[in-house]
């Protein structure tokens, strides 16, 4: 899939068979095998489309746990993109009432481009086709044992808008991220998305809904507004650095919780999918 030059406002139109959406069904049994051991050498980044109508979904959820524990969050970065008919959309929250929608726009646009019509489907680093969830665990490990031949240094700084000093829900998140290759990559691209933790809104299982179900690796919003991200060429040897930032979002249908926001940095090499991702969290 040629991942370049899909803007984030991609029209919906693809997702028109979603009407006919449903969850992909494992057996217990088939949902996390884990893989022989491996000392993880670079980041993996592993994108799960989802959604809280979704009853298969949760499974998938808790295979990326199981791959986190495994391998470290520092090397196997989740990010949970809520998309589709099984999504509850951010425009539907009311925090009254208790409901809370988790997808977003830029998110729907992700699963349009991967054409994802059936729910929970992962894709590990932005490359090959989009899987089921008991694919995911020898998927990784295929690729987080093997060296990426990239080094990201990426801070994350906030600042209020009335006070630089004061910590305010609705400051601005900049992202400076220092990368280094190995080689030459002509044809790269770096982006930045918003991930939270802890949130706390309904989900569906097999047999009941857990109204205080907390969903984490929520994605939240790209920095950039292509979805390939900023173009960047990168010069053996040579300090390339990549600077970005974003409003939080914090108002009547999103809250973003400082203390639980991340920033995942990564680089793209075109038909090669991610080279490399970190994580980096907002407020240390």
């Amino acid at each position: 899939m040629d991942f370049r030059n899909i803007k984030y406002w991609a029209s919906s139109v693809a997702v028109c068979g979603l009407l006919f959406a449903s969850c992909d069904d494992v057996k217990e049994d088939d949902r996390y095998v884990e893989a022989p051991h491996v000392t993880p050498e670079r980041g993996v980044l592993l994108v799960d489309f989802t959604g809280q109508n979704c009853t298969n979904c949760p499974a998938a959820h808790e295979t990326i746990e199981q791959l986190e524990e495994q391998y470290g969050r520092d090397k196997l970065i989740g990010v949970s993109v809520h998309s589709g008919s099984l999504a509850i959309r951010v425009s539907r929250t009311n925090f009254e009432t208790g409901r809370v929608g988790l997808m977003c726009d830029e998110g729907e646009a992700l699963s349009s481009a991967w054409s994802i019509t059936t729910w929970p489907r992962g894709v590990v680093n932005l490359t090959g086709s989009s899987m089921n969830f008991d694919g995911w665990s020898y998927a990784v490990y295929k690729s987080i044992g093997k060296s990426s031949g990239i080094d990201i240094d990426a801070k994350v700084t906030y600042a209020g808008k009335e006070d630089v000093a004061e910590e305010t829900e609705n400051g601005r998140i900049s992202i400076t991220a220092d990368i280094t290759s190995d080689s030459d990559i002509k044809d790269g691209y770096v982006q930045f998305w918003i991930t939270q933790d802890g949130i706390k809104a309904e989900q569906r299982f097999p047999d009941h809904t857990d109204k205080e179900y907390v969903h984490n690796n929520v994605f939240r919003a790209m920095v950039f507004p292509s979805l390939d991200g900023q173009k960047a060429e990168f010069k053996a040897g040579v300090k390339t650095t990549v600077e970005g930032s974003i409003d939080c979002r914090y108002n009547n249908k999103e809250r973003w919780e400082l203390n639980d926001l991340y920033v995942i940095a990564y680089v793209v090499e075109s038909g090669k999918g991610v080279r490399d991702v970190v994580r980096v969290k907002v407020i240390p």
